[in-house]
């Protein structure tokens, strides 16, 4: 078998601390005016957390029948 070369381990030290990453969220809620027009707010927010969090990315999409909306959200991590 073929011989590799010796592989060179080297120790940087423990990771820096408090490394943050930033999380966005867009919201969109859109709703239906008497005449059957769509009216969209959307609002997008941003707060940074500990690098290690677990964040939920996965996009909701669902219609409020009570309030007769339909809200879109996705959230990114930066």
């Amino acid at each position: 078998p073929p011989q590799s070369s010796p592989f060179v381990l080297r120790d940087y030290g423990s990771a820096p601390q408090g490394l943050k990453i930033t999380v966005v969220t867009v919201r969109t809620v859109s709703s239906f005016t008497p005449r059957g027009n769509i009216t969209a707010k959307t609002t997008i927010t941003s707060k940074e957390v500990p690098a290690g969090t677990v964040v939920d990315t996965k996009p909701i999409n669902y219609w409020n029948s009570k309030t007769k909306q339909y809200i879109s959200q996705t959230t990114l991590v930066m």
